[in-house]
């Protein structure tokens, strides 16, 4: 049985409430995901070297449908005109299986989800857009994530002139990237800038990582364009 965590395994590993088993038949090897004893995920792969848990963005399930994911808030946060303040949010992580060959080149085998996967629309039904939906509690301090979810750190500076009231946030997968500590269950996210223009609009920037120690994954290949810095806007409203 593999080591508990992110990272490289071997033979038998217990994601949550799923097993997973390869076994080796020269050059091939045979992975299975199972759940009560029941198989969901069976494939043979050619070659490969290694096989990889790590967390991956949660807009894969159960179809590629957007690249959204909208975090709403138990509880809401009000701050003061020319205000700022900073928090720490949970955002939902699916986990992955990468599968390696001898050039360490890689191809994504398995996605699979430990919590529920619902959907919401963000805006108007005519041109919203659909995102991933999760509900985090407010942190003021870091906290450690578990299993299916990665921290972020939120910095918000309130840019009018008005007491401003946020609820929720809406987050790019593209542009987000995510570190784990291997042979853990942490993920992390880089900070995060929601810079609020009006009452109801925000603009959502990237930037750096803010955990040290920890590994940045491989994006699968055509995930994602260049790594530049962007940004989101959040037009339809912050609570």
């Amino acid at each position: 049985m593999s080591e508990d965590g992110y990272g490289f395994f071997e033979d038998k590993i217990v994601v949550g409430s799923y097993k997973i088993e390869c076994s080796l038949h020269e050059d091939y090897i045979h992975y299975s995901r199972a759940k009560e004893s029941s198989v969901e995920r069976s494939k043979i792969i050619k070659n490969a070297e290694k096989l990889e848990l790590l967390p991956i963005y949660p807009v894969f399930l159960p179809l590629a449908i957007t690249k959204y994911v909208i975090v709403y808030f138990t509880e809401a946060l009000n701050i003061p005109p020319s205000g700022n303040a900073t928090i720490y949010i949970k955002i939902p992580v699916d986990i992955s299986v990468y599968a390696y060959d001898a050039n360490d080149n890689f191809t994504v085998i398995d996605v699979f989800a430990v919590s529920s996967v619902k959907y919401a629309l963000y805006g108007p039904i005519e041109e919203g857009i659909i995102a991933r939906y999760y509900k985090s509690e407010v942190f003021l301090d870091p906290v450690d994530p578990k299993l299916g979810e990665a921290l972020a750190r939120i910095k918000i500076v309130n840019k009018t002139d008005s007491w401003v009231e946020i609820g929720k946030v809406l987050l790019d997968s593209q542009l987000l990237r995510l570190h784990y500590k291997p042979r853990t269950w942490e993920a992390y996210t880089q900070e995060i800038a929601v810079n609020i223009l009006a009452r109801d609009k925000a603009i959502v920037n990237y930037l750096d990582k803010f955990v040290k120690n920890v590994v940045e994954i491989r994006d699968p290949e055509g995930f994602k364009p260049p790594r530049l810095r962007g940004s989101n806007e959040m037009i339809w409203g912050l609570r």
